[in-house]
C-alpha cells in the first residue's frame, strides 16, 4: 500500500522500488535532500545521484527509479523515506550508457560494491567524445566508459568501477591506488590519465565517490591493463620508455617531437567551418617562440595573430575573420598557421 514509510538508519540502507511505474530518482528522494539528509544514492549498477558541488549540483546518473530494482541510499542520520502514490510524470529517461570496445572491465554483468570516480573540468585538449576511459587496479580493468558529447558538455565524466566478490580477481581490493587510462578514438592510441583529486583518496573503497581533474597524459603507460602473465616483463621494460605528452603542472620531455606525432592532440580550431569567429585552441608542450597566423589558399599572410615568446601552458585565441587591417574577409578556405620554434603546423579554415 502506498504511501509506504521506508525507515533509514544513519549510514547505507538498501531500499526497494515498491511503485509499478519509474519515477525521476531526483524527485523520490528530494524531501532527504531538502531536509539536508541524503548523501548519496546507488543504482544496482552504481550509477549514482550525488552532489558534484560547483560542477553542477546534484546530479543523476541514475535516471528513473525503476519497479523491483534494489537502490543503496546513504544518510547522515536516522531519518525517513515517503514513497508516494502519485508523483508528475517522469521527464527523466535514464541514457544507457554505450559499451566500450577497447577497454574491457573484468567483471561480469552489473558488478558489486561500486566505487564513482568522478571526472570534472574537462580538459577538451585530452579528451573527446567517442574516447574510452577506464580504471584499473594493477593490470585488472574494473570499470570503463565511452564519453559522450553531452558528457563533453556538461563538463563532467561519471566512471563507475566495481569491487571484488566472492570469486576474486574480478573487481577492485579495497585499499588499493586506482590508475586511470584513455583511448583515443581519433588515434588509435592508448595512454595513462595524470589527475589531481579535488576529493577522497586516490585509493578504492566501496560505496566511495573520488572527485578528480585530468591534468595530463602519458603515452602508452597503460597498454598492459589486459597482458598477460607472459606480456608482462615485455610491458615493464616499455613502461621505461614512457614519456608525458601533455601536461598542466610539468615540463614535457621531447615536446617538440611529440607535438609533431600528435598535433591532433594540441591544436585545434572551432568552430571549423566558420561564418564568424572561430577559435583558436592550442597546448604549448615547453617554453618557446609561439607565432599563430591566418593565410589565404594562396599563401597571402591575411594577419598575424602573435608573436612572441609563450610559457607552457594552454593557449586560446579569437580570429574574428578579419584582416590586418580589420576589415572582414570574404568566403574561402584560409590556413591557419602555428609555429613553434622550429615546427610549424597548419589547419585548415573553411569560411562561409
Amino acid at each position: 500500500m502506498l504511501p509506504l514509510d521506508i525507515n533509514l538508519p544513519l549510514g547505507w540502507s538498501i531500499i526497494s522500488y515498491p511503485k509499478s511505474d519509474e519515477v525521476d530518482a531526483a524527485t523520490v528522494v528530494q524531501p532527504l535532500v531538502t531536509n539536508g539528509k541524503l548523501i548519496k544514492v546507488q543504482d544496482e549498477a552504481g550509477n549514482s545521484y550525488e552532489n558534484w558541488g560547483m560542477f553542477g549540483g546534484w546530479v543523476n546518473n541514475i535516471g528513473n527509479f525503476k519497479p523491483g530494482e534494489g537502490y543503496k541510499v546513504k544518510v547522515n542520520a536516522n531519518t525517513q523515506l515517503t514513497i508516494s502514490e502519485n508523483y508528475a510524470k517522469s521527464a527523466v529517461i535514464a541514457v544507457t550508457a554505450e559499451k566500450t570496445g577497447h577497454f574491457k572491465p573484468v567483471y561480469k554483468g552489473k558488478g558489486v560494491d561500486h566505487m564513482n570516480i568522478n571526472i570534472v573540468d574537462i580538459p577538451t585538449l585530452i579528451i573527446e567524445a567517442g574516447d574510452e576511459i577506464s580504471a584499473y587496479d594493477g593490470n585488472l580493468c574494473v570499470g570503463a566508459i565511452k564519453v559522450t558529447e553531452q558528457q563533453i558538455k556538461d563538463n563532467r565524466i561519471p566512471l563507475v568501477v566495481s569491487s571484488i566478490d566472492f570469486k576474486g580477481d574480478n573487481g577492485f581490493a579495497r585499499g588499493n591506488k586506482f590508475e586511470l587510462g584513455l583511448w583515443k578514438k581519433s588515434s588509435n592510441t592508448d595512454y595513462s590519465l595524470v589527475f589531481e583529486l579535488i576529493e577522497g583518496e586516490d585509493k578504492f573503497e566501496k560505496h566511495a565517490s573520488r572527485f578528480i581533474r585530468v591534468t595530463g597524459l602519458i603515452k602508452g603507460a597503460n597498454e598492459n591493463v589486459f597482458a598477460s602473465e607472459t606480456e608482462e616483463s615485455q610491458n615493464d621494460t616499455e613502461e621505461k620508455t614512457n614519456e608525458l605528452l601533455y601536461s598542466e603542472t610539468q615540463a614535457i620531455s621531447q615536446p617538440e617531437a611529440d607535438f609533431a606525432e600528435y598535433p591532433e592532440t594540441y591544436f585545434k580550431c572551432y568552430p571549423n567551418p566558420l561564418t564568424d569567429d572561430v577559435t583558436i585552441e592550442f597546448f604549448l608542450p615547453a617554453d618557446g617562440h609561439v607565432n599563430l597566423s591566418i593565410y589565404s589558399s594562396t599563401g597571402q599572410l591575411i594577419r598575424s595573430i602573435t608573436d612572441g615568446h609563450e610559457a607552457i601552458g594552454t593557449k586560446q585565441y579569437i580570429w574574428k575573420r578579419n584582416n590586418q587591417a580589420g576589415q572582414k574577409v570574404p568566403s574561402g578556405i584560409y590556413l591557419c598557421k602555428l609555429k613553434v620554434n622550429n615546427q610549424s603546423f597548419d589547419r585548415k579554415l573553411i569560411v562561409r
